[in-house]
């Protein structure tokens, strides 16, 4: 069917008195979706062609006003498919030219496309009720120049982490969220995304197929775009790959996956901000992005981690003035440099349910971080050939040690603050004399850290034998507190005064012959209060709250 312009080839409604006159003799009418079935080429041959057709009312198959299926490539330009009552066009296992075509107003969505190599190319895709654009299990040659609008949920939307290239030149706005496509077809700057209704893009994992880098959206304006969630599988760098993350740029990770780093990553960062790696359940950063209110919170190990591989391109890579958190799931920190030196600074390393950083057979620069709450060590350092320089770090409330040197591994880990780490400040089981002098270890008497032997006096944290704590600090660096809530084994330490317990009952009836600081607790059925006294009004302070239940199945 090939029409002209200003004298289109016309498929529509038998009720529609717009084309060919009130045919049905009722006076003014129009159609109505599924009013009729659709346009059907099954396994047509490629001399099959739609160009300056308008399609109108059909789709009561629920397979799409106009229906490729198979083999034939069949070309539809210059066309108008609207009004339908399913999809406006639907492929199948076939690889049409979808060009130039005004594809709306169709009840479900735009163009469903499922498997084949449909080329997408320079259409208007608007108001459609669902998607725009739903890509299942193919890889379109091309998504290229097309303006996507005002559709009801995804401007672009892929069912699965296929390998498509990057999009280009397509402008989606106007669309409840923008897209949602492989990390490998994430836009580059060619394309406009934004605004659109909510302010994310979505991305599902695979390995990208070139340099990529996620950037910010309209910086600066209200519609600007800083979040992306990443969905389904782990996102991989290949080598001699870069994948460069632009400041202020948030990640949210859903699921139990992460990023595997075989090229390099590049944290493209400001001092004032910052980029974030979190839980897809993460209200403090990027909002709420799942739209649940506070039925859910991040909790840690919702996420693998970001794991370096030994890789040419290693010395590319940086992690700076990024926070980590709520990762760990791997069982191998929330970074992991297995056999690759990388440099991790001015960062926060936080609530990973296994150790925050973990080092294996590398020797990377970890200087100036936070590393903290995690539920294993603050770092890990294991294996003959690990020799990292840990320097300048603050490195407290882990749940094991802060720092852990084993299996022959080595270490230089000066002026480093390294407090309330609920087991060994430095526990080192090598032979190797690490050399950890210039720190300080929690102390508010200028005792230092403890060692049965070499200082039994010192109140700061646990350090093993072979570790060289000489010259350690005597200064306080700022005033803290810390509270053990027990009923039978209360404790507490630190510069500040000891809160009272204003609300809430202390209880150990989770662990009463061990009484585990991480067991014995203050209860309430509603909320915890605590009341401190003679605090510097002109100071900021942080609380730190580790919590415990014991009745997962009862209490929420």
């Amino acid at each position: 069917a090939e029409g002209q312009n200003g004298s289109p080839v016309v498929f529509t409604a038998y009720a529609d008195d717009e084309f060919g006159g009130d045919s049905n003799g009722d006076g003014p009418s129009s159609g109505s979706p599924d009013d009729w079935d659709r346009l059907f080429f099954d396994n047509a041959d490629d001399s099959n062609l739609l160009h300056n057709v308008i399609v109108r009312y059909a789709g009561s198959s629920d397979n799409g006003s106009v229906h490729v299926n198979g083999t034939g490539d069949v070309a539809i330009t210059d066309s108008e498919i609207s009004f339908g009552g399913h999809h406006g066009i639907y492929t199948y296992a076939s690889s049409p030219l979808i060009q130039a075509n005004t594809i709306s107003d169709n009840l479900s969505n735009g163009i469903y496309s499922r498997f084949g190599s449909p080329r997408f190319i320079g259409n208007i895709i608007s108001n459609n009720a669902s998607n725009g654009l739903y890509i299942r299990e193919n890889v379109p040659a091309a998504i290229d120049g097309n303006t996507i609008a005002d559709n009801g949920n995804y401007g672009l939307y892929t069912w699965n982490a296929q390998n498509i290239a990057p999009i280009t030149n397509n402008t989606i706005t106007g669309n409840n969220i923008s897209l949602l496509v492989p990390a490998s077809a994430l836009p580059d700057d060619s394309n406009v995304v934004t605004p659109n209704t909510r302010n994310y893009i979505g991305m599902r994992g695979n390995a990208l197929m070139g340099d990529a880098r996620l950037r910010k959206w309209a910086k600066d304006t209200p519609d600007e775009v800083s979040t992306y969630v990443l969905y389904s599988n782990d996102l991989t760098i290949p080598a001699q790959t870069v994948f460069t993350i632009d400041a202020g740029i948030t990640i949210k990770v859903s699921g139990d996956i992460g990023f595997n780093v075989n090229g390099a990553l590049i944290s493209d960062v400001s001092i004032y901000d910052k980029i974030t790696f979190t839980s897809f359940t993460d209200d403090f950063s990027g909002g709420d992005t799942n739209l649940d209110g506070n039925a859910t919170s991040p909790q840690n190990g919702n996420w693998k981690g970001i794991t370096f591989n030994d890789s040419l391109f290693e010395n590319i890579s940086s992690i700076s003035h990024t926070h980590i958190r709520f990762a760990g799931s791997n069982g191998s920190g929330a970074i992991y440099f297995n056999r690759a030196d990388v440099t991790v600074e001015n960062s926060q390393i936080s609530n990973s349910s296994s150790s925050g950083i973990r080092i294996y057979e590398a020797s990377p620069l970890v200087v100036g971080n936070r590393i903290w709450g995690n539920t294993l060590d603050g770092i890990r350092v294991e294996r003959p050939g690990a020799n990292p320089e840990i320097t300048f770090n603050q490195i407290s409330t882990n749940a094991q040690d802060g720092i852990d040197i084993s299996n022959s591994a080595d270490a230089v880990a000066v002026n480093n603050q390294i407090f309330l780490n609920r087991q060994f400040g430095l526990r080192n089981s090598t032979a190797n004399v690490i050399d950890a002098t210039q720190g300080w270890w929690g102390d508010i008497d200028q005792s230092g850290p403890y060692n049965a032997t070499t200082n039994p006096a010192g109140t700061g944290s646990e350090v093993s034998d072979n570790v060289d704590v000489s010259s350690f600090s005597t200064v306080l660096p700022f005033d803290f507190s810390y509270v053990n809530f027990s009923l039978a084994a209360g404790s507490s330490s630190g510069s500040i005064l000891e809160p009272s317990l204003t609300q809430g009952i202390l209880t150990d009836e989770w662990d009463p012959s061990n009484l585990r600081p991480d067991r014995t607790i203050a209860s309430h059925v509603d909320e915890i209060i605590t009341d401190y006294i003679n605090l510097d009004t002109s100071k900021n302070y942080k609380v730190r709250v580790s919590y415990y239940n014991g009745d997962p199945s009862e209490v929420q």
